[in-house]
C-alpha cells in the first residue's frame, strides 16, 4: 500500500509540470506560426504584387487572415491544452479520491492497530497477572509441591515444601529426591509409583513416609502427574503432597482407643466379638470365663470412683500378668472376659479357682482395704455354642445364673440353662405382642396417712391381662428390663396415667399418683423431653405425679442421675426414693438428692413386729427421713400389728394389702377415703 501511495503522489508531482510546460509550448509556436508567416508571406506577396495599392490592400488581408488563422489555431491549441487540464483535473481528482480512500484505510489500519496493541498490552498484564496469581498460589498451597524429571532430579519446589519439609531449592536443585527424601522402609513403594507413573502418566493417593531435613519421618499422601513445558518440550513430573503425618497419628489413636480399654489397658468388648468370630472359625476349642465383681457400686458408693477406678487398673493388670497364656478383656464396667485356649491339660475348675484366688484377697488402694468376691459364668466351645452369637448368649446366661443364686458363686453353662434362654425369647415376644393389642392395664393402690387414715397418694401397678404365658408381673417386668421393652411400657403407663389425671380435672381429687420409673427409663436422653410433651399434651399438674425411683438408678453415675433429677423437679413433679433399705442402700444419696419422699421397703417391715433389730433399723430411717426433711412411707403393711407400730415410731404413710389392695380405675375413684379400723386406737 505504501509503495501505491507513492506512485499516487509521483502522479500527482508530474501532473503540473506538464500543466506548466502548455503555455510555453503555445508561445514557441505561436512564434514560429508568426515568424515564418511574416517571413515568407512579405515575400511571396512582394514577389505576386508589386502594385504598391493592392500590395498594401492585399497586406491588410494578409493581416486578418493572419489574425484569423493565428485565432484557429489558438482556438486547437487551447482547446487542446483545456481538454489536457480537464484530463489533468480527473485524473487529480481520482488521485484525491485513492489517497483519501487509502488514507481512511490506513487510519482503519492504524486504529486497529493500535486495538491490538491495547488488547496485547492488556493480555500480557494479564499474563503477568495471571503469573502472580499461579505462582502465589503454587507458593501459598497447603499442598507440598515438587517438580522433577524423570531421572529424579529435583527442578523446582514452592514454599510449603520448604516449610514441611526444612529443604531450601538451592540446596536440592538438580539433587535426586530418592537419596535424601526417601527412607529405606518406604523405597519399594516409591520406585512402584514411578512405574506405574511411567505408563500410566498419572498416579494418585500414593501414601508413603518422607525424611524431613531435621531427621524426622514425615507421612505424606501424593499426587503425580506427568507434564509437559509447553516452551521447551520437555517432560516432568509435579507431585503434590500432603501431611497426614498428625491424622495418621490420630487415627492410629482413635484405632487405639477403639479397641483398648482407656481405664485399664485391657482389651475391649469390640476386639473381644471379634476374636471370638476368629477363634470360633478356627474350631479348635476353649473356654470363656465371665467375671464379674460383686456389690462392685458399694466401693464407688463409700470411698468415692477414684478407688473404684484404681481397683480396676489393679486388678486388670493382675489378670494379664496372672494369666499370660491366656486373653483377657474388659466387657464393661466391672465386668472382665477371658479365653483359655483349650487342651487335654487343661481343667476348668482349677481356672475358676485361679480367678477366684486373684479376686477374693486384700486389695490396698491407698489408705482403702477392699477384699471383693466375684461371680463367674464359664461356657465351652465347642460343647456350648459353634458359633460367637450363640457363646455369648451361654456365657451371659451362666452368669446370669450365678449372679441370681447369691455372691461369690460359679456357674458353668447347661444345656438345661437354654430353657431358660428360649423361655426368656418367649417372653419377649409375647411382651412385644401385649404392647401391640394394649393387653396391659393399670391398677392404683392407695397409699395412706398413717394417723388420719385419708388417701394421699395412689401407687400404679402394672398388670397383664390374658397373660398367656401365666407369669407374675415381675418376672415379664425383669424380662422387659433386659430386653429394653420397658422403656415403651414405661411410656405407655406414663401416657394412660397423665390421661387419667387429666380426666379428673372435673372432679376433686385429693391425692397424688405414684408412677415408677424403670432404671432404662430415667436414664433415657428422651425422657425429659417426652415428659414436656405429655404434660403439654394433657394440661396436668405435674405436682399431682410423683416419681418412684430405685437405688438402683444412680449406681453407673450419680452426677448424671442427680441432675436428671433436678430436671424432674424443676418441672414440678414429685420424687420418691423407692426400696430404700435393700442392697446398696447410701445416705449419700439421700443428702444429696432433693427426694421428697422415702419409701421403706418390705422386707424391713415383715419383721418389725417379730425381729427387733428390723424394728430398730425401721425407726431410725424414719427418724433420719424425719430429720432430713422427708415423708417416710412403709411398703407392705398386712396386719394390725405392723400398722400399729408403723405409726408408733412416726411413720408418715403407709400401704399393703391390710388397708388397701390394687384395684382398677374404677373402684379406685368410688374409693372410701376412711379406713374402716381407723377407729381401732392406737396403743
Amino acid at each position: 500500500m505504501d509503495k501505491r501511495i507513492k506512485e499516487i503522489e509521483s502522479d500527482l508531482t508530474q501532473s503540473p509540470k506538464v500543466v506548466e510546460r502548455n503555455p510555453i509550448r503555445s508561445v514557441i509556436i505561436y512564434f514560429i506560426f508568426g515568424f515564418l508567416w511574416i517571413l515568407f508571406s512579405d515575400r511571396l506577396l512582394a514577389m505576386m504584387v508589386q502594385d504598391p495599392e493592392l500590395y498594401q490592400e492585399i497586406q491588410t488581408y494578409k493581416g486578418w487572415i493572419y489574425v484569423v488563422l493565428t485565432s484557429v489555431c489558438l482556438y486547437f491549441i487551447i482547446k487542446l491544452d483545456y481538454r489536457k487540464v480537464l484530463k489533468l483535473n480527473a485524473d487529480v481528482s481520482d488521485r484525491n479520491q485513492q489517497l483519501t480512500t487509502y488514507n481512511e484505510e490506513l487510519i482503519a489500519m492504524e486504529e486497529e492497530l493500535h486495538q491490538k496493541l491495547t488488547t496485547l498490552y492488556e493480555t500480557t498484564d494479564a499474563l503477568t497477572e495471571q503469573k502472580k496469581y499461579v505462582d502465589e498460589i503454587y507458593n501459598s498451597s497447603n499442598a507440598i509441591i515438587s517438580v522433577w524429571n524423570l531421572s529424579g532430579e529435583i527442578l523446582d519446589v514452592n514454599d510449603q515444601f520448604v516449610e514441611v519439609l526444612g529443604y531450601k531449592l538451592e540446596d536440592i536443585r538438580g539433587r535426586n529426591w530418592m537419596d535424601f527424601l526417601i527412607p529405606e522402609s518406604a523405597e519399594p513403594v516409591v520406585v512402584d509409583m514411578i512405574d506405574r507413573l511411567k505408563v500410566g502418566y498419572r498416579v494418585t493417593n500414593v501414601e508413603n513416609e518422607v525424611l524431613a531435613s531435621d531427621g524426622s519421618v514425615l507421612i505424606v499422601l501424593w499426587n503425580n502427574a506427568i507434564i509437559q513445558n509447553p516452551m521447551t518440550n520437555e517432560t516432568s513430573v509435579v507431585s503434590f503432597g500432603m501431611d497426614i503425618t498428625k491424622q495418621r497419628e490420630s487415627e492410629r489413636a482413635l484405632q487405639s482407643m477403639a479397641y483398648i480399654d482407656g481405664l485399664t489397658g485391657l482389651q475391649n468388648r469390640v476386639v473381644y466379638e471379634s476374636k471370638l468370630e476368629r477363634y470360633t472359625r478356627s474350631k479348635k476349642p476353649f473356654y470363656i470365663y465371665y467375671v464379674d465383681v460383686d456389690d462392685f457400686k458399694m466401693l464407688n458408693d463409700i470411698h468415692g470412683h477414684h478407688k473404684g477406678n484404681l481397683f480396676l487398673k489393679q486388678y486388670g493388670m493382675m489378670l494379664t500378668q496372672q494369666f499370660k497364656d491366656m486373653e483377657v478383656f474388659r466387657w464393661c464396667e466391672d465386668e472382665f472376659l477371658i479365653i483359655e485356649r483349650r487342651n487335654d491339660e487343661t481343667d476348668r475348675e482349677k481356672t475358676v479357682e485361679a480367678i477366684r484366688r486373684l479376686t477374693q484377697r486384700e486389695w490396698l488402694l491407698e489408705d482403702v482395704v477392699y477384699q471383693p468376691s466375684i461371680s463367674i459364668g464359664t461356657t465351652a466351645f465347642p460343647e456350648d455354642g459353634e458359633d460367637a452369637q450363640a457363646l455369648l448368649m451361654t456365657i451371659d446366661m451362666a452368669l446370669y445364673k450365678a449372679k441370681s443364686l447369691g455372691k461369690g458363686l460359679n456357674v458353668n453353662y447347661e444345656v438345661a440353662l437354654q430353657y431358660e434362654v428360649e423361655r426368656l425369647i418367649t417372653i419377649e415376644n409375647a411382651i412385644v405382642e401385649a404392647l401391640k393389642r394394649s393387653a396391659f392395664k393399670l391398677y392404683y393402690q392407695p397409699i395412706y396417712d398413717m394417723r388420719a387414715g385419708k388417701v394421699v397418694t395412689v401407687e400404679v401397678l402394672l398388670r397383664w391381662q390374658d397373660n398367656p404365658l401365666e407369669i407374675s408381673t415381675q418376672d415379664f417386668i425383669n424380662v422387659a428390663e433386659r430386653t429394653g421393652h420397658i422403656l415403651e411400657i414405661d411410656e405407655w403407663v406414663i401416657d394412660n396415667v397423665f390421661q387419667f389425671v387429666a380426666k379428673m380435672k372435673t372432679k376433686v381429687l385429693p391425692y397424688t399418683v405414684a408412677i415408677n420409673l424403670s432404671v432404662q427409663t430415667f436414664k433415657s436422653e428422651k425422657l425429659i423431653e417426652f415428659l414436656e410433651d405429655e404434660v403439654a399434651k394433657y394440661g396436668i399438674e405435674p405436682s399431682r405425679i410423683a416419681f418412684e425411683i430405685t437405688e438402683y438408678s444412680f449406681i453407673d453415675d450419680f452426677d448424671k442421675a442427680k441432675t436428671a433429677v433436678m430436671r424432674l423437679k424443676q418441672m414440678g413433679f414429685r420424687i420418691s426414693l423407692d426400696d430404700f433399705g435393700t442392697r446398696f442402700s447410701s445416705l449419700n444419696y439421700l443428702v444429696k438428692m432433693p427426694f421428697d419422699l422415702l419409701k421403706i421397703d418390705k422386707s424391713y417391715i415383715d419383721q418389725i413386729v417379730d425381729e427387733t433389730a428390723h424394728a430398730i433399723v425401721v425407726e431410725h430411717i424414719i427418724q433420719m427421713s424425719r430429720a432430713l426433711g422427708l415423708k417416710s412411707v412403709a411398703e407392705g403393711i398386712e396386719d394390725e400389728c405392723q400398722y400399729q407400730q408403723l405409726c408408733r415410731m412416726g411413720c408418715d404413710f403407709g400401704q399393703g394389702f391390710l388397708m388397701a389392695k390394687p384395684a382398677p380405675i374404677e373402684e379406685l375413684i368410688n374409693l372410701e377415703p376412711q379406713l374402716d379400723y381407723r377407729k381401732t386406737p392406737i396403743v
